[in-house]
């Protein structure tokens, strides 16, 4: 079984839901079971992303819903995607460290981290 994460946010629910998975239908490594989970940025080749950032890439965890994601979009299902509605805010200025609950500030209302007017469909 692949399970192939497509957004940052379902790092932690994939593996968790893979876990629990196991727990249910056990552990038997002899059972023949594998379950592989990735993530998509993972297989991204380092000069595909000096091209789609040639300014700096700031780390997935600022790509939320922004333009690799966007690109992917624009790629695979054009007709889902409303440029006309994204929002480009700029980039987020998080705390090194996180605070519960998370002051209103920290998060950008539309919840997009950084740019995604520089997500052609041909960055993808």
């Amino acid at each position: 079984i692949v399970v192939l994460n497509g957004h940052y946010e379902n790092v932690w629910p994939s593996i968790e839901g893979i876990e629990l998975a196991l727990d249910a239908v056990g552990r038997d490594e002899g059972s023949g079971l594998s379950i592989l989970r990735m993530d998509h940025w993972e297989f991204v080749r380092p000069q595909t992303i000096d091209q789609i950032f040639p300014n700096g890439f700031p780390g997935i965890e600022l790509e939320h819903a922004s333009v690799l994601e966007t690109s992917l979009m624009l790629a695979i299902r054009p007709n889902q995607v409303d440029l006309g509605r994204s929002l480009n805010p700029g980039p987020a200025k998080f705390r090194p460290y996180p605070r519960f609950p998370r002051p209103p500030d920290e998060v950008p209302p539309a919840a997009v981290i950084p740019m995604t007017e520089r997500a052609p469909a041909d960055n993808s």
